[in-house]
């Protein structure tokens, strides 16, 4: 079947990535010929949000079309309807994918997680991350004041007292499946959900047979321990270069004190999006997602920046290392390679134009509509 309407949902989520993401399908919506509808309801009125969708359904239906919702992690209630969700992290992160319908389609970030099953009853098929249309005149690297920029949650550090109370609350044998599994996520960039599989294994445990939301909440932690391990030991090195860090940071999260960074709190998008185009560097530093990326990933690329990220097997297909992208290796080891491209400023801005061709042609949210939605969708 072809649809024709695409009614993008906002509903029951928070501002600013979200936000983004929906304005970013709209316009590759568009883009693609789609005609796009948005319907936004505060807080969690599913009546009112049921109310909004049907009447451009029944609008679209009346005048020949054939209309599908779009909405972020399954969150809205159109069970029954031709729907597609883009799920935005570790899909076990959510236990609410265990029953979405047969008509919807779980758009995955990471392509490893296609591997997974038995954890909702929909469709999958890989939806990476994406971005915007690429500044037309980005700044030129001699003119942009910030070296290195990390925009994001700084919260638990393994040296931390939240860390410390999460692994407490936990019994004595979870406490070390989940270091365990950690660990391997740092060490490997081992998918999360295999990270525990393996690890609860070794203590005789079989993580099929634990409680649904159990399973899921264990993922969660293991996701956001093995990321928080990862920014804290990088940052730590990172600490005394030219390092501005957007978002809220923990008092504990850094050893001591924190060097020289620059800390700006809490930032929009729109903010952050102003600060990288000021940045010859942008971090990112998600390492589950081993097959994937990150919306801060394509922000960074668009702002016309350089971006240090993870290894991962979907970016490598694209970009190369040191000459379009620079991959992050140990803390230790990104340290040096960062001091020393960041002494290169013109080779910075080489990198940039480099991938910024590719970037246009295959990453933004209008070549993932054609790429992905169109083949689903378009008929």
């Amino acid at each position: 079947m072809r649809f024709t309407d695409a009614i993008v949902v906002e509903w029951g989520t928070r501002a600013g990535t979200i936000d983004f993401l929906k304005d970013g399908l709209f316009w590759g919506l568009e883009r693609n010929g789609f005609a796009a509808h948005r319907v936004s309801i505060e807080g969690n009125d599913a009546p009112a949000l049921i109310r909004a969708v049907d009447d451009i359904w029944k609008a679209v239906e009346a005048g020949g079309g054939a209309p599908f919702v779009i909405d972020t992690q399954a969150r809205s209630p159109f069970k029954t309807r031709p729907r597609f969700s883009f799920i935005l992290d570790h899909p076990l992160d959510h236990p609410n994918l265990r029953e979405v319908g047969t008509g919807t389609v779980l758009g995955l970030c990471d392509a490893s997680h296609l591997a997974l099953t038995g954890y909702t009853d929909g469709q999958t098929v890989f939806f990476p991350h994406a971005g915007l249309a690429a500044d037309p005149d980005p700044l030129p690297f001699e003119d942009r004041p910030i070296d290195l920029l990390f925009a994001g949650g700084l919260g638990m550090a393994p040296h931390g007292a939240s860390w410390a109370a999460r692994l407490a609350a936990l019994t004595p044998q979870f406490r070390w499946i989940v270091e365990a599994a950690c660990a391997d996520v740092v060490a490997h960039i081992t998918d999360p959900y295999l990270a525990l599989v393996t690890a609860c294994a070794a203590r005789g445990v079989e993580a099929a047979e634990l409680d649904w939301e159990r399973l899921c909440d264990l993922v969660t932690l293991i996701g956001i321990l093995s990321q928080g391990t990862w920014r804290s030991m990088l940052l730590e090195e990172l600490k005394h270069l030219n390092l501005v860090i957007a978002g809220p940071v923990a008092p504990d999260f850094f050893i001591g004190d924190g060097g020289s960074v620059r800390f700006l709190g809490t930032q929009s998008y729109n903010e952050i999006q102003t600060l990288m185009r000021q940045t010859k560097v942008v971090l990112n530093i998600t390492p589950k997602f081993k097959a994937g990326s990150h919306e801060r990933i394509w922000s960074a690329m668009a702002a016309g920046a350089v971006v240090c990220t993870n290894p991962s097997h979907y970016m490598a297909r694209d970009f190369i290392q040191g000459e379009s992208l620079l991959f992050q290796s140990s803390p230790e080891e990104t340290r040096e390679t960062l001091a020393q491209a960041l002494a290169r400023p013109a080779r910075l801005q080489a990198m940039a134009a480099t991938a910024a061709p590719i970037y246009a042609a295959n990453h933004t949210f209008e070549a993932r509509v054609r790429d992905h939605l169109v083949p689903l969708f378009g008929g």
